[in-house]
């Protein structure tokens, strides 16, 4: 498990085993990505690995919190990443994804979006 690493943080630097990872999105399970993206830079080479939007979102609890999957990345191999976080305010988060409670419901602060790389 990587994380929980913040969508607002800046140039994080994480140690990545090859391999594929979901990517979890904290704090509610009524998730839009619009623009949002994730992209793992290579310290070490030029190698840039994209997210992919997941198919089936999946939704649990993750560290006691509501979680969603929103997406995958594959890692071909081991080495120290730099995490960005492109248009973190484009995500958008709230607690339910059921019609009726999340219309009266807020988004959730970008400060409080939190994603995890399982």
């Amino acid at each position: 498990m990587i994380g929980p690493l913040n969508i607002l943080s800046k140039d994080r630097q994480i140690y990545l085993e090859a391999g594929k990872y979901k990517i979890l999105c904290l704090g509610g399970w009524g998730v839009e990505l619009n623009e949002f993206e994730i992209k793992l830079k290579e310290m070490e080479g030029t190698g840039v690995f994209n997210f992919t939007k997941a198919k089936w979102p999946v939704q649990s609890y993750f560290l006691n919190k509501r979680a969603k999957r929103i997406g995958t990345v594959e890692v071909s191999k081991a080495g120290n990443y730099i995490v960005e976080f492109m248009h973190p305010y484009s995500l958008r988060v709230k607690k339910s994804n059921l019609f009726f409670s999340s219309r009266f419901e807020m988004f959730l602060d970008a400060e409080a979006i939190d994603l995890v790389l399982l």
